[in-house]
């Protein structure tokens, strides 16, 4: 997103609903197959699952250019940028202990659709 509107606010919280319940089913399934799961609640930056923390991880966190997405400040505010995407996206970030290449894993990511 690299302009504000009220549009573009209502659908950032549609987003973080959408993702939250998405994030609770996947940690359940994989939390049923033996392995560690917590997802960073987009509205606060904070582990779903995990303590009580005050360290945060928003979507503009310089941390994120690991995850291959470029932070550009643009004077007035910073902006999320992914290489393959543009400024049109939404950061929505899971953790496990569970390998890529777990069979479990591999299906979850061809049932969403996600290839890296």
């Amino acid at each position: 997103m690299s302009t504000w509107s009220i549009e573009v606010e209502n659908e950032r919280n549609q987003l973080i609903e959408k993702f939250n319940k998405l994030a609770q089913e996947i940690s359940t399934y994989l939390n049923s197959k033996q392995y560690w799961v917590d997802f960073i609640d987009p509205s606060n930056g904070k582990p779903y699952y995990g303590p009580s923390t005050s360290d945060a991880l928003f979507e503009t966190d310089e941390r994120f250019r690991n995850f291959g997405i470029n932070i550009v400040d643009l004077g007035c505010c910073r902006v999320i940028q992914h290489l393959q995407h543009g400024t049109h996206v939404f950061v929505g970030c899971i953790f496990t202990s569970a390998s890529k290449m777990d069979p479990h894993v591999q299906n979850l990511l061809k049932e969403f659709d996600v290839s890296n």
